[in-house]
């Protein structure tokens, strides 16, 4: 009797056990929102620019185009990582146009290369600004849904659209 409630026992744990395993061959799905989609194009942008030697100018813009382009090409281009992409690349442009701006007989920032960095840069600015009104996106939450510190890339806005006008 007592092999019995032991065998029986063990069966009943079995049964519950198998009840609660993972099945290994359902699909797994990830959850992709405007947000994560944002940091996804920003990350995108920050490790291309990790590859580029600081004065590589004209290496840093190829480097951020085949960004876009490998996901333009492997479908994961949405909206919210183009514009996440295309906020890292105005940042990122933003900065050598500061320095640029302060060292302007430097060497390390020939006036052609920086003149493509500026053509570049408000390209980028447009492209944030026409998919922030297309996904319905203020600065605020756009703000919020980046790595970058809030002061810093509010007054880049600011001074963006000043320009842009």
């Amino acid at each position: 009797m007592k092999k019995f409630l032991f065998f029986l026992i063990l069966l009943l744990f079995l049964l519950y056990s198998a009840a609660w395993a993972v099945d290994l061959n359902a699909p797994a799905e990830k959850k992709v929102t405007v947000g994560s989609e944002i940091r996804r194009g920003t990350s995108a942008i920050t490790d291309a620019s990790l590859n580029i030697k600081g004065t590589d100018h004209l290496g840093r813009l190829q480097a951020f185009s085949a960004v876009f382009d490998r996901n333009q090409q492997a479908n994961t281009d949405t909206q919210a990582f183009r514009l996440g992409a295309s906020l890292g690349a105005l940042i990122s442009l933003d900065v050598t146009l500061n320095l640029a701006a302060q060292n302007p007989n430097s060497m390390f920032y020939p006036a052609r290369e920086i003149q493509l960095v500026e053509v570049d840069a408000k390209d980028y600015f447009k492209e944030v600004r026409k998919i922030q009104k297309e996904l319905n996106i203020d600065d605020q939450t756009l703000i919020q849904a980046t790595p970058f510190k809030p002061d810093l890339l509010k007054a880049s806005l600011y001074r963006w659209d000043k320009k842009s006008k």
